[in-house]
């Protein structure tokens, strides 16, 4: 399964490592932030099905992936940083000036959580989905400090079956 999200966001001190003329910069940024993740699992669900009346299906339990291939950086424009502290030297980054990161050597590689949905038969052939997962670890290594807070894959798919 792949997991992934493209963000556009402004930030105000948000702890983060980019690269600036070929070298990695570490600090607090104030500014435009691009972040593109696109990752790839094999993922093994686990889950327990409970018939709650006779077209409606409740399902539950844990699902654990191993990562196949992956894809986590960005960019920082129209903005600027504040190197190692919030009061530390300003780098600023104006008139189409960017700065990237890449943190895809950084993803873990083992995910796990857990997976609740719900299905509806609406008659013989048709049916609607929903789940929604949480994953319990952290997407980033246990050791990686370019992001100070936690980051989890949080997912919820909506959908429809046909059966033949």
């Amino acid at each position: 399964e792949t997991k992934g999200m493209k963000t556009e966001a402004r930030v105000k001190n948000y702890l983060t490592e980019i690269v600036k003329d070929n070298s990695k910069v570490k600090g607090y940024y104030t500014g435009k932030v691009e972040t593109n993740v696109q990752n790839t699992y094999l993922t093994l669900p686990v889950l327990a099905v409970y018939k709650l009346w006779d077209h409606w299906n409740l399902y539950g339990g844990f699902y654990f992936s191993t990562l196949l291939d992956n894809t986590f950086d960005g960019n920082v424009s129209d903005g600027y940083l504040r190197q190692n502290t919030p009061v530390g030297t300003k780098i600023t980054f104006e008139e189409g000036s960017q700065a990237s990161y890449d943190f895809s050597d950084n993803i873990r590689k083992f995910q796990w959580g857990t997976q609740l949905g719900a299905e509806w038969k609406m008659n013989r052939h048709f049916k609607l989905l929903t789940d929604l997962t949480y994953g319990f670890n952290n997407i980033l290594e246990k050791d990686f400090t370019s992001i100070d807070f936690g980051m989890h894959n949080i997912y919820l798919n909506v959908g429809f079956g046909y059966n033949f």
